[in-house]
């Protein structure tokens, strides 16, 4: 008793755990506001058409730090050349100074393209938080999703009155309870909800069993509401696809493709995998920058992550609750569409305008500090895409020994004999001559 105590007050003091507890809520609100709408406009009663139209409705509200994001890969293409200028100025020198002033640089480089290194990670570290909110929400919606909570609500109030007349009662929820809840309070009205929302389709029918006295039309009433809301493409949004492919080979491969069977384990087996391509996708639809600045490690680490990641989302799909699979397979498709369409954007996007704005926006701060304007010079203002690396001085020796060539060929073309007094004085009067002409 003492330890439960002192678990809930730690809890109730711990900062993360109420912020936590808040995204979850504030996931279930908007949750139960869409769930609301499609069953009052279209007479629909469906968790996983929800969980579809949350992801849009999350996505689009992150459109601005998702378009920072796209901006800061597609200037981090262009501006390359100049981050790896700065990095080779300052390549082996590793004394405080030299990377102060390094950064410096570099930070100068990321205003003048308005673009900041640390922008690209906010979205992650947003929609990490609300993807293991939802995870969590997943396993027991009714908690945090009223609508739902409302369909368990007559039977639950049913099971309650039993248990107030027939406290033994209580070890045989507990049996129901055993496969899927951890039971560690008293059984009330939500705990009862959380077991109901976690039946599987046997259950019922043992639950009218063991609770002779509950109205058979009650049970049966709440059933069907609750498979129908927790049903998307024919799979149960709290089940892994795993468990759900377990499930229907358990009855051998004969029975596969007498009903539905062969339809659900198609599905089941495309979520985890269309979850993985259009993560793969929305990452290709990202501009990818030199990483030769960077060195080999590095880019070969970008590569072997921007390959991999997808493969672990099929991995997670496959073994989570499939509502959670819908979640990051809507998600990914959302990014590669809205990936697209920025992209063509930026495409669009004058550098030279922007380095303008940017460097208006820069003197203005320092206007405002006492500090003098910041020029940029005139290469900076050129649109980088134009902008040619600076050409090395010619210092291949075939080069230089066929000018070489040419040239002699230029003064001897004329004599028969290169080594007489007038080929000589013949080679300074086309020397003359030349020169002339270059003079003119």
């Amino acid at each position: 008793m003492f330890d439960s105590m002192l678990s809930e007050l730690v809890v109730a003091w711990n900062p993360f755990s109420a912020i936590w507890e808040f995204i979850k809520q504030v996931e279930g609100w908007i949750m139960n506001i869409i769930f609301i709408f499609f069953q009052n406009v279209f007479g629909i009663q469906n968790i996983g058409l929800s969980i579809v139209f949350f992801t849009i409705v999350v996505y689009t509200l992150m459109l601005p730090m998702n378009y920072k994001q796209q901006k800061f890969s597609h200037m981090n293409k262009i501006m390359g050349p100049e981050v790896k200028k700065i990095q080779d100025k300052y390549k082996g020198k590793t004394d405080q100074e030299s990377m102060m002033k390094q950064n410096d640089e570099l930070r100068e480089v990321y205003s003048k393209y308005g673009v900041a290194p640390a922008g690209s990670c906010l979205q992650m570290i947003i929609s990490l938080p609300i993807m293991f909110a939802l995870y969590r929400i997943i396993y027991n919606i009714p908690a945090y999703v009223e609508s739902v909570r409302g369909i368990y609500s007559n039977l639950v109030d049913e099971i309650l009155k039993v248990i107030e007349k027939a406290p033994e009662y209580v070890d045989t929820l507990k049996e129901f309870a055993a496969r899927t809840v951890n039971v560690s309070g008293n059984m009330d009205g939500n705990l009862i909800t959380q077991i109901l929302y976690n039946f599987k389709s046997g259950d019922w029918g043992a639950l009218a069993e063991k609770f002779p006295s509950i109205d058979p039309n009650i049970i049966e009433t709440t059933k069907n509401a609750a498979v129908s809301a927790n049903r998307f493409l024919l799979l149960d949004i709290a089940e892994s696809p795993s468990s759900t492919l377990g499930n229907c080979l358990q009855n051998g491969l004969g029975e596969i493709f007498s009903n539905l069977n062969w339809l659900v384990i198609l599905i089941a087996l495309l979520i985890p995998l269309l979850a993985g391509l259009f993560q793969w996708l929305s990452v290709k639809a990202i501009p990818q920058a030199d990483m030769s600045a960077a060195g080999d490690t590095t880019a070969n680490t970008m590569k072997t992550m921007n390959n991999v990641m997808p493969l672990i989302s099929i991995v997670f799909c496959f073994t989570i609750p499939l509502g959670v699979g819908i979640y990051w397979t809507a998600s990914s498709l959302y990014r590669f569409v809205s990936n697209v369409i920025m992209n063509k954007k930026l495409d669009k996007m004058d550098m030279n305008k922007v380095v303008e704005k940017n460097l208006a926006k820069i003197n203005a701060k320092r206007e405002k500090k006492g500090l003098p304007p910041q020029k940029v010079a005139a290469a900076a203002r050129m649109n980088t895409k134009n902008v040619e690396a600076d050409k090395p001085k010619e210092t291949d020796t075939s080069a230089i020994r066929e000018k070489v060539r040419k040239s002699t060929e230029y003064y001897n073309q004329k004599s028969s004999n290169p080594n007489s007094i007038s080929a000589k004085a013949n080679m300074v009067r086309q020397y003359d001559e030349r020169n002339a002409k270059k003079k003119k």
